[in-house]
């Protein structure tokens, strides 16, 4: 590239645009009666961001000022005024915005920039969103020795998204630009293509300022930066060329615009609908009917379009969608026209399970057998329709489903129960789309069986190891009454035959009883121990009992019970 100097040498395209322009303002102050026309440079459609660097750091778009940073002042520029940079430590810092995160959309960044000196080594940066040092995420455009104009992004390796070399001629206005249209990055030079790449990632978010003039508070610019740009699309070559060849011409004014998107809820269940409320407003222009773009974006990947909506007369807009799980973020964009800047509107949630809480409630943690109890399961938030299981686990047994029901509207389930021994009780919920399951913690009931009930043996099954369980019961008053021995095989095994043998001292003489009996639905036997007395005085047992086997149960004989009962 041929070295120009400023104001020495114009090229011939900006030669006769001058020209073209002396004429037209010399021929209109030889018109009389002719007001003279003010003459500017129109700013295409889509435009999100601009600094013109005119004595302030404001942001004419929207806003978005920045601050001048270690020693960067002004200095005149192609247009107006411009960004001046020592090359040590002076940058400008704009806060961070969610304009600045790129994604997988189109874009368009440029710039006019004018170096005072190139380094040898490192890289110097023009416009870049960056959050400091390191493989954090961020964009750069930027010079680089070896590369020339480079678009850079870390995502977080180190990707040299397109180059172009080239070896600007020091203290010489040049304008470059780097637009993404699909997959295809285009870098600009002067209004001419002079490099494409192929890229179909998505340009990550970085959570730290836009800066011109350095990136990783390093790369330090020593030159200037004028009229630096952000655009939500790609402008064409035919665009890019007009902002070159108008050169110094003062820009017009741009209006103002803006969209919002009214907050949602922080946190959706899974399967929920969405309802995306906003307003779109401009100041010139008619409001009605104009297409608002509505996007989503799903834990960070590129955004994917969920439908085009029009503004009303008052410029609300409204939709609705069904989102995946995850962390969501909706865009409302507003496309902008000429000198009428692009806006965006933005709004979060995140679509996962609800946390549910179950707890388990009992009546009473000691009872004597044969005594009820009743456990309440209480299961907090959601839904009154869900289902819960309670579950019992009585000492040396198993799990067992005591009940499964539907819990009422106040979340609650109920069972009533009678224990055969010491028993613990769990509650569950296992979940549905919108909410997380949840067990709650474990309540113990305390059984004690009256006259020291024993487990006197067991027996292996498919399902597991079951005991037996016994307790006996006297009448403690003079009655024609039997004192008898109750056996319970717990969990129930309704039908099955057990035999007895009893054994008994009375009166110096021992007094024995078998026998052969089923079990009752309730899988108890009461034998009877002795018979035809009018009272109980005092006894001694010798108690055995025996399962024989069937065909899926092995056969057991329980232990011997020597048990000294006085009535």
């Amino acid at each position: 590239m041929p070295a120009v100097k400023k104001g020495l040498l114009i090229s011939k395209h900006r030669t006769l645009a001058l020209v073209t322009a002396l004429l037209a303002a010399s021929a209109l102050m030889t018109l009389p009666g002719t007001a003279q026309a003010v003459v500017c440079t129109s700013t295409p459609a889509g435009l999100i961001a601009h600094w013109p660097g005119n004595g302030s750091t404001a942001d004419v778009a929207h806003g978005r000022n920045g601050s001048l940073v270690g020693g960067a002042t002004y200095v005149a520029g192609e247009v107006d005024q411009a960004f001046s940079f020592d090359g040590v430590d002076s940058k400008v810092s704009v806060p961070d915005d969610p304009d600045w995160t790129l994604g997988g959309n189109d874009f368009t960044v440029d710039t006019w920039v004018n170096f005072t000196s190139l380094p040898a080594i490192d890289p110097v940066t023009l416009i870049a969103h960056d959050p400091g040092a390191g493989f954090n995420p961020k964009w750069i455009l930027w010079w680089r020795p070896g590369y020339g104009l480079q678009y850079f992004v870390n995502d977080p390796t180190e990707v040299n998204v397109v180059n172009a070399a080239w070896t600007p001629t020091l203290s010489h206005w040049y304008h470059v630009a780097v637009t993404r249209s699909g997959s295809t990055f285009t870098l600009y030079i002067d209004g001419s293509s002079v490099a494409t790449a192929a890229g179909s990632f998505s340009i990550p978010d970085s959570d730290g300022p836009l800066t011109i003039g350095s990136a990783e508070n390093n790369f330090w610019l020593n030159g200037s930066v004028d009229e630096p740009e952000i655009y939500q699309r790609a402008l064409s070559g035919t665009e890019i060329n007009a902002i070159f060849t108008a050169g110094s011409n003062t820009r017009c004014a741009v209006g103002t615009s803006s969209v919002t998107l009214d907050p949602i809820a922080a946190t959706a269940a899974p399967g929920s609908t969405i309802s995306l409320n906003g307003t779109l407003s401009m100041s010139s222009g008619t409001v009605t009917g104009t297409p608002i773009h509505l996007f989503r974006s799903v834990d960070g990947a590129a955004e994917t379009s969920i439908g085009t909506v029009f503004a009303a007369s008052d410029g609300s807009f409204s939709s609705d969608d069904a989102p995946p799980n995850g962390d969501i973020t909706y865009r409302a964009a507003f496309d902008g026209a000429t000198d009428l800047p692009a806006a965006n509107g933005w709004a979060h949630t995140s679509v996962q399970q609800q946390k549910s809480s179950l707890t388990l409630g009992i009546s009473d943690g000691s009872i004597t057998f044969g005594q009820s109890i009743k456990l309440k399961a209480h299961l907090h938030g959601g839904e009154t329709n869900r289902s819960v299981s309670i579950f019992s686990t009585p000492a040396g047994g198993h799990k067992q489903l005591l009940k499964k029901g539907t819990v009422d509207k106040n979340g609650v389930l109920e069972v009533v129960t009678k224990p055969s021994r010491n028993t613990s009780f769990v509650a569950s919920y296992s979940g549905d789309t919108a909410w997380k399951g949840d067990t709650s913690g474990s309540v113990a009931v305390t059984v004690t069986v009256r006259w020291g009930g024993k487990s006197v043996g067991g027996y292996a099954t498919a399902n597991g190891y079951r005991l037996y369980h016994f307790s006996s019961i006297c009448a403690r008053h003079a009655s024609n009454a039997c004192p008898t021995a109750t056996f319970t095989l717990a969990p129930n095994h309704a039908g099955q035959r057990v035999s007895f043998l009893g054994k008994y001292c009375k009166s110096g003489r021992c007094v024995s009883d078998s026998g052969r009996y089923r079990l009752d639905k309730h899988s108890q036997v009461t034998v009877h121990i002795f018979y035809n007395s009018t009272q109980v005085i005092g006894f001694s047992l010798f108690l055995r009992f025996r399962f024989d086997s069937d065909r899926d149960h092995r056969g057991a004989t329980s232990k011997v019970i020597k048990e000294k009962i006085t009535a």
